[in-house]
């Protein structure tokens, strides 16, 4: 199988490996009427740039911590018991330096 990923410009360029998969003799027919030098049973696969932003993210979601099911738990203890209480002040100040953080980083992206 061969896999390819299509560039900014929209050509393709190789990415994987060209491999048997077994297949009919179709694809040698089609292989041949797109001018394609392939054996019998190989089969061209071409990645579309959503695809490969879609793998992008499901590799920042892998790398993402597993949720603290204790520290869930206790939080959700609290709330029905009625007991929940933070600092909302504390809580907004972080929320508004976090919003400068970010935006001060995008600004340097420019």
């Amino acid at each position: 199988m061969r896999i390819s990923r299509r560039n900014q410009s929209g050509k393709a360029g190789a990415v994987g490996q060209t491999r048997s998969t077994g297949g009919s003799s179709k694809s040698g027919k089609a292989n041949a009427a797109s001018g394609a030098q392939r054996g019998p049973g190989e089969v061209d696969v071409t990645i579309s740039p959503k695809a490969a932003e879609v793998e992008q993210a499901k590799a920042v979601v892998e790398g993402l911590p597993e949720t603290r099911v204790e520290l869930v738990s206790a939080i959700q203890g609290e709330v029905e018991g009625g007991t929940y209480a933070r600092d909302s002040q504390k809580i907004a100040k972080r929320m508004v330096n976090e919003a400068l953080r970010e935006s001060l980083r995008r600004k340097g992206r420019r």
